[in-house]
């Protein structure tokens, strides 16, 4: 119940506000009394740390990537975001003493690039039996799909089935695809604020990780050439927690903070793409 706000209790349980704002009130007392901590505790309280299975990328990420935050790893096709995801799916189901969660995943398909025989391999790898088992796959095939999912059958899911990571590849594919034109870009970034408004209430309530990916447009700069940046403008850009920009090289892929709290801007790490899964660069 906490997850909610007054409006949307109200809309969903036929009350008024201000007995939804009573109601969340006590909800929030018993589920969350504590509300304040020393900031001397805050690296130690509600921070696990997920390897991503590559040296190289979890020194950069300054061990891993750590629950309650969002992750957003955005670059052209066949810059490894998808196998990235595949990777992630895996190592979250491996125990703390290994760099895991113990934990499933959630894995949201918006593309149709989910390969179980991906998940295998890069499973042999680090000795994960039964991978598929750990994983919950969804194929939304529109955004009210997506947003159903998002905000109705998440909650249930990470309370009951153990998740403690949840993938979104991509996240704006289906709205780029569903609201063309100008006149739906307002419409269009309300919707995504709000998925991602959800995501951030989940990822901080059980302490999960949450990561998902982006596509790039081309923007052009005066007297230069086009750069590739981020979709989905100020909506996404100040959503994620950290940002990543990944872009193929010959041989290798750079992986480049974009923006972060605590990383350094620009900070990069190599990695390479084999059958199983990502490696650490060692050209």
């Amino acid at each position: 119940m906490v997850l909610f706000n007054p409006e949307e209790l109200s809309e969903r349980a036929g009350i008024d506000i201000e007995r939804a704002e009573r109601i969340l009130r006590i909800a929030r007392r018993l589920v969350r009394p504590v509300k304040a901590l020393q900031a001397s505790h805050i690296t130690e309280y509600g921070k696990e740390v997920l390897t991503t299975g590559v040296k190289g990328i979890d020194e950069l990420l300054g061990g891993g990537l750590r629950t309650s935050e969002l992750y957003e790893f955005a670059g052209e096709f066949g810059s490894g975001k998808t196998q990235l995801c595949h990777q992630l799916a895996v190592t979250v189901q491996l125990p703390v003493n290994r760099g895991g969660l113990g934990g499933s995943a959630v894995y949201i398909d918006t593309e149709g690039t989910f390969s179980s025989e991906r998940i295998v391999h890069i499973a042999e790898r680090f000795s994960v039996k039964e991978p598929l088992e750990s994983i919950l796959y969804f194929r939304p095939i529109n955004v009210v799909e997506l947003e159903d999912f998002v905000v109705e059958e998440l909650n249930a899911l990470i309370r009951d089935k153990g998740v403690r990571l949840i993938v979104i590849d991509s996240i704006i594919a289906l709205y780029r695809s569903q609201f063309k034109g100008i006149e739906w870009l307002a419409r269009r970034q309300q919707r995504i604020n709000y998925v991602l408004d959800w995501l951030k209430r989940l990822s901080t309530l059980y302490d999960i990780v949450v990561v998902y990916t982006n596509q790039v447009l081309t923007q052009p700069v005066p007297f230069g050439v086009a750069i590739k940046i981020p979709a989905g403008g100020n909506i996404l850009a100040h959503a994620a927690t950290h940002r990543f920009f990944l872009r193929k090289t010959r041989g290798h892929i750079i992986m480049e903070v974009l923006d972060s709290p605590r990383l350094p801007y620009k900070a990069t790490a190599l990695f390479v793409i084999k059958n199983d899964g990502l490696h650490d660069y060692e050209g």
